[in-house]
């Protein structure tokens, strides 16, 4: 259901994955990152190279395809991993950007509708990265869940 970037797609390859991740560049990062936003006026350039600059502490970047193994292993674990959430006695509580690109809003229904007693706060005009792209309103959601859970 996910519908994954080129960048992604090349990660995950077991060949092209480690080269891509010895080739990628602070562009390459800057461009992809910048399709996951919604409102692409909200990126701020300093915080994506921020984000770069953390990537790249002790060598990150080079393990980026190694990484990006969990896109396989979501796939093979996918009914131990949505069993889990399933069988959960703690409140699951999922906040998803309307529009984001990649985990596309079917997959927070589809989870949703898995996860008994599950809620779902969807945030519109946002995209891939909630807590970044509107952080005030994702804490909110977080936040109230929260608060409604310890009563």
């Amino acid at each position: 259901m996910a519908k994954l970037q080129l960048v992604q797609k090349l990660l995950r390859n077991q060949t092209l994955g480690p080269l891509m991740s010895r080739l990628s560049s602070k562009w390459i990062f800057k461009h992809s990152m910048k399709k996951l936003w919604s409102d692409k006026s909200k990126i701020d350039s300093n915080d994506l190279d921020s984000l770069w600059d953390m990537i790249q502490f002790k060598d990150g970047m080079n393990r980026a395809s190694q990484v990006s193994q969990y896109l396989k292993e979501r796939v093979k674990y996918k009914d131990r991993w949505i069993g889990a959430l399933q069988q959960s006695d703690i409140p699951i509580h999922f906040v998803w950007g309307k529009d984001d690109p990649i985990a596309v809003l079917a997959m927070a229904e589809a989870l949703h509708q898995l996860v008994p007693k599950s809620t779902l706060n969807t945030l519109s005009n946002v995209g891939h990265y909630p807590m970044l792209e509107a952080p005030k309103r994702w804490s909110s959601a977080v936040l109230t869940t929260l608060a409604g859970s310890k009563s």
